[in-house]
């Protein structure tokens, strides 16, 4: 974590720039590893929602993960379409 974000205080506000890349294709998923460590990535956090996880798709991309080594989070708990309810 750079020392910027980390001098951080509450309230605060910053910004900062994700580019998108999306892979489309058979067995794109198996580029994840690679492109991970291309960005420097190491622990992604991987946000889904509980359809995904019950489709089997969840367990695809972790098992390409673990394959590779890759430690990762999951948090499967997001909404379609939230409301301002939720």
């Amino acid at each position: 974590m750079s020392s910027e974000l980390k001098s951080m205080h509450m309230g605060q506000i910053t910004s900062f720039f994700i580019p998108t890349v999306t892979l489309v294709g058979q067995n794109c998923s198996k580029e994840i590893p690679n492109r991970l460590k291309s960005i420097g990535g190491k622990h992604p956090l991987i946000v889904t929602d509980n359809g995904i996880k019950a489709c089997g798709i969840l367990k695809q991309i972790t098992d390409i993960l673990d394959a590779a080594g890759v430690s990762y989070a999951i948090y499967h708990d997001t909404v379609p379409n939230p409301t301002d309810k939720n």
